[in-house]
């Protein structure tokens, strides 16, 4: 399974590295449930503002990618009423400070200073729960999840120590990511919508050629290597590019040929900015973008094929949920 929190704009680069791409790697047979984490207790109800529009976004987004026909997307709402048995276990198995250690704001959750709410404080649990309930043997994301993984695998180690579920029912999920194991924004911070560093799916060409200028900016690099800044002002003209170059990223995330050139000394000058502009025009704009762009496109404008699909993969995710949860018993197996 893979999934992503319910958002404005849409999939970015970032999920298509860490959700999508991974798939190469499984079997066309491997069955693949996309999560997508929507506020609790909407279920499939479409008639509420920003939810509507936002799911229709990533939704479409997911379907015109070429691994729809392999992905099964389902709103974790769907979910929740599948979790109890998992969540009564866990009650006695976790402590607080067990939680806390995980999750993502843990440091103002050890301040007292947070004002988040009771759900987003389950968020590991819920994570470990989606995981077991869907029986996922894999989790492909970026690895900024690993510790929610991790997390996962001490309770399933737990739990089957404690004769609360046998391993032969729900396995214990390992993470898988992309090429790379994240994807930075141009400002060399981790993509995210919260970064306000991303480059979606849904990008018009104007403003891809706009991040394409920012990605290849010297300002972000040189805050993060005050060194290169230096040796780049001393001579320009012998001044060479590291790997860590935002663009040489993102050609080695989505282009399988760059790896042939990545040490081609020209690329890594001043005077090889123009061909790789060029590169990355191709392989971001052209290659990725706008095919999933143009056909995301049609979709929003055709929803009822969206719907109907997220209806039918739903469907297919509850009954795995259904039979999972009738097997959270001691000793059960399948």
């Amino acid at each position: 399974m893979g999934g992503c929190r319910l958002s404005g704009g849409g999939l970015h680069l970032g999920h298509y590295l860490g959700c999508l791409l991974p798939l190469v790697n499984f079997p066309d047979c491997c069955q693949y449930f996309f999560v997508i984490r929507d506020r609790p207790n909407h279920g499939l109800d479409r008639g509420t503002d920003f939810h509507t529009h936002d799911l229709l976004a990533v939704l479409a987004d997911l379907m015109a990618t070429p691994f729809a026909d392999r992905i099964c997307p389902v709103l974790q709402s769907n979910l929740f009423p599948f979790y109890r048995k998992l969540v009564d276990a866990f009650q006695t198995t976790l402590t607080l400070n067990q939680l806390v250690s995980v999750h993502p704001q843990k440091r103002r959750l050890h301040q007292w200073t947070s004002t988040m709410s009771v759900g987003d404080l389950m968020f590991p649990i819920e994570s470990a729960c989606t995981y077991f309930i869907l029986r996922a043997e894999y989790v492909l994301m970026n690895d900024d999840n690993n510790r929610f993984v991790k997390f996962a695998n001490r309770l399933h180690s737990k739990m089957c120590s404690d004769n609360r579920f046998a391993s032969a029912t729900i396995p214990a999920p390992h993470l898988c990511h992309g090429p790379l194991p994240r994807l930075h924004g141009f400002d060399l911070r981790k993509m995210s919508k919260a970064n306000m560093n991303c480059i979606f799916l849904s990008d018009s060409d104007e403003t891809l050629d706009k991040r394409i200028s920012q990605l290849m900016h010297f300002k972000f690099l040189f805050r993060q290597r005050p060194d290169l800044g230096e040796e780049y002002a001393r001579s320009p003209i012998e001044f060479h590019l590291p790997d860590e170059y935002p663009p040489f990223e993102y050609l080695r995330a989505f282009s399988s040929e760059f790896t042939n050139i990545n040490h081609e000394d020209r690329l890594r000058t001043l005077d090889g900015q123009e061909m790789l502009r060029e590169m990355l025009r191709t392989v971001i704009v052209n290659n990725l973008v706008r095919p999933i762009r143009e056909r995301s496109t049609y979709l929003r404008s055709h929803e009822n094929e969206v719907w109907a699909w997220l209806e039918s993969s739903t469907e297919n995710a509850v009954k795995v949920a259904a039979r999972t949860e009738s097997l959270v018993l001691a000793g059960s197996s399948l």
